[in-house]
């Protein structure tokens, strides 16, 4: 059950979390929020501030996913040029 959670379900809720549209979602929520300042409002969607920090957590997530992405693909042609000089030596 572990596994599947570590390999399956963690991995697709991340996926979920860092997609542009959540993102804009949780921004055009917050402006809401902000605009229109009533119980009722704070009761559906939440504190503005919350919503403002979520907002900047996912930002920040998605940074990390795209800069170890980019590592990644940095070691990979590191690797690929390796390859390449030591077949010429």
């Amino acid at each position: 059950m572990k596994k599947l959670i570590d390999n399956k379900l963690f991995p697709l809720v991340i996926r979920y979390a860092v997609n542009r549209w959540h993102i804009f979602a949780l921004l055009c929520l917050g402006i809401v929020l902000m605009a229109y300042q009533k119980p009722i409002v704070e009761l559906v969607g939440g504190n503005y501030t919350n919503v403002t920090s979520a907002v900047v957590a996912l930002l920040i997530l998605r940074e990390e996913i795209l800069q170890k992405k980019s590592h990644g693909d940095l070691h990979d042609k590191i690797d690929e040029l390796h390859n390449k000089l030591n077949k010429k030596g």
